[in-house]
């Protein structure tokens, strides 16, 4: 039928990372390799095994066995199959490693051809369901075909299934399941702009709050919050992210084939350290009743969250290098962890220096667990990029703020205020006058229209 509905050209990957992001991981000393991916299903856990087998070597093929075998057991996407085959033995045969496994071959053809039937069949049903004219039916048989084609590994076709789908939506829940199911497979392609509009065009439905009172869609919420705040995270909007994944309730996290507990406190936790001050990290964050539901899944995180409140800096930053290599190997936070800890590094250093009027470098240099050189260099870049207004005495390793005179600025503010005062008064009285006398000035229309 070449006049479907809602036709849309779809990039592979239109605002996803512009650049290819390599990190190599092989101190695994601190690493709990079950752990980081015990909490995942799904494609969530096949997409994270290929990120850890491409990013640390001690990992790569016991992370690629466990690959191989899910995508064998979960989808029929036979692509991925020969891909990850392929590179388990490549990797055998470059280490010398006598471990190379077989292509199934019988599991390859019968899942090809169960695969090719199952097409061939949503599609006739989907045919017949169009030339009943049943939209319900329609709309069934394209997330069946949408499903279906995400197994099989096509991607940019089960996007169109799914998108296809809205003009056949009946009721407000056809409406959000639409936009849950575009947004699952948006972050497959991290698509990011389709995740935010989608999850936005489902926040804004008037019937939201009562739908999500079922049981069927009591996540919902959950999932476009933590869904959206993935993208914003992806997109380098911290705040915007840390608000997000604050905003979700720890009971309905039941999407651990997108995200899982443990990600969502370790996505809010750390982007919370970047974007809130003190009191905003107490408040939203240490004090949240909700949210310390999802610390408890990740209690070296709340440690961190707490040190750095308290000013424990070379304990909070100690605890922040143990944590780094399992982010370094999250394959939504990876690409953001150097910029991450530099951020929070930064405003610890200007936290610290925020009380006084004269630092001594060497009790700072003890304070963040580092040498006083390295101190002053970092020190010196954070002041001429204005991040911190304050000189450094290099000869006696001082730093000093810069002098502000408070007193001469708390009279300044109070006379600017109160110029303000003065003319919004006037302002008033004058408006009060002009009612009062029923005073009016007509422009040349209004004149005009009364003739």
């Amino acid at each position: 039928d070449p006049y479907e509905p809602m036709q849309i050209d779809i990039q592979d990957n239109p605002d996803g990372d512009g650049q290819q992001h390599q990190v190599i991981v092989s101190d695994i000393t601190e690493l709990e390799f079950e752990a980081i991916i015990a909490n995942y299903q799904g494609s969530a856990k096949i997409s994270r095994l290929i990120y850890i087998a491409d990013h640390c070597p001690p990992y790569t093929l016991e992370a690629l066995r466990i690959a191989i075998n899910n995508v064998k057991t979960s989808t029929s996407d036979i692509n991925l199959y020969a891909t990850l085959i392929e590179k388990f033995n490549s990797f055998c045969k470059s280490n010398n490693i006598q471990k190379c496994i077989e292509t199934d071959t019988k599991w390859l053809e019968a899942t090809k051809r169960s695969a090719a039937l199952k097409i061939e069949t949503l599609e006739n049903d989907l045919k017949n369901f169009k030339s009943n004219s049943i939209k319900e039916s329609i709309r069934r048989g394209y997330n069946d075909l949408g499903e279906h084609q995400l197994s099989c590994g096509d991607i940019s076709s089960s996007l169109q299934s799914f998108i296809r789908a809205r003009d056949y939506c009946t009721t407000p829940k056809h409406i959000i399941k639409m936009c849950e199911n575009v947004i699952k497979t948006s972050i497959q392609q991290k698509n990011w702009t389709n995740v935010l509009s989608y999850a936005t065009k489902a926040e804004t439905m008037p019937e939201l709050e009562d739908i999500c009172k079922t049981d069927q869609y009591k996540s919902t919420k959950t999932f476009l919050n933590c869904t959206a705040g993935l993208a914003q995270l992806a997109q380098e909007r911290y705040q915007m992210a840390a608000r997000r994944f604050l905003e979700a309730n720890y009971e309905d996290c039941s999407f651990n084939e997108i995200l899982s507990a443990s990600s969502v406190a370790l996505y809010g936790g750390i982007c919370s350290l970047v974007a809130f001050d003190r009191k905003e990290l107490n408040s939203k964050v240490i004090c949240s009743s909700s949210f310390k539901l999802f610390l408890q899944a990740e209690p070296l995180l709340r440690d961190i969250i707490s040190q750095f409140y308290e000013a424990q800096y070379a304990a909070c930053l100690s605890s922040l290098e143990k944590l780094k290599n399992s982010l370094l190997l999250d394959i939504f936070l990876s690409p953001h962890v150097n910029k991450l800890y530099t951020l929070i590094r930064n405003k610890a250093l200007k936290q610290y220096c925020s009380p006084y009027v004269v630092a001594d470098l060497r009790r700072m240099a003890i304070a963040f667990n580092t040498t006083v050189p390295s101190l002053e260099n970092e020190l010196t870049t954070l002041i001429l990029d204005g991040f911190i207004d304050a000189r450094i005495d290099s000869h006696n390793k001082i730093l000093h703020a810069r002098d502000i005179d408070h007193r001469t600025s708390a009279f300044e503010k109070a006379f600017t205020v109160g110029k303000e005062y003065q003319r919004r008064m006037k302002s008033l009285m004058l408006r009060s006058i002009v009612l009062k006398n029923k005073i009016a000035v007509k422009t040349p229309a209004t004149e005009n229209e009364n003739k």
